[in-house]
């Protein structure tokens, strides 16, 4: 199957209901109780998307210069993610990203 960002959402769309939102521009999200699951057209790859979901926001984390430091050093370590990458937003926010194939 050769499935596009479009049926992709589509899908999500009608398997989530309420849970389901369209960002618009290549941007859908899906809220899964407290966690808010945010997916992205890749560009120049048609057959990905970008995954990402926000994870805490630094300003709730004591010692929060130290914790992003470690966590962002992690990252070399984590081949069993397969790619997923912790990274800090312009919000301010701690953010797990991967890139999926939409198959």
């Amino acid at each position: 199957m050769n499935a596009t960002f479009e049926d992709f959402s589509a899908l999500a769309e009608s398997r989530c209901g309420g849970a389901y939102a369209s960002g618009g521009g290549g941007m859908f999200s899906v809220s899964l109780e407290t966690l808010r699951v945010e997916f992205l057209r890749a560009a120049g790859d048609p057959a990905a998307a970008i995954v990402r979901a926000r994870i805490l926001d630094l300003a709730d984390v004591p010692r929060a210069d130290d914790f992003a430091k470690a966590a962002l050093a992690g990252n070399f370590f984590w081949s069993g993610t397969r790619g997923a990458t912790l990274s800090i937003g312009a919000d301010n926010a701690l953010w797990l990203t991967e890139r999926r194939p939409l198959d």
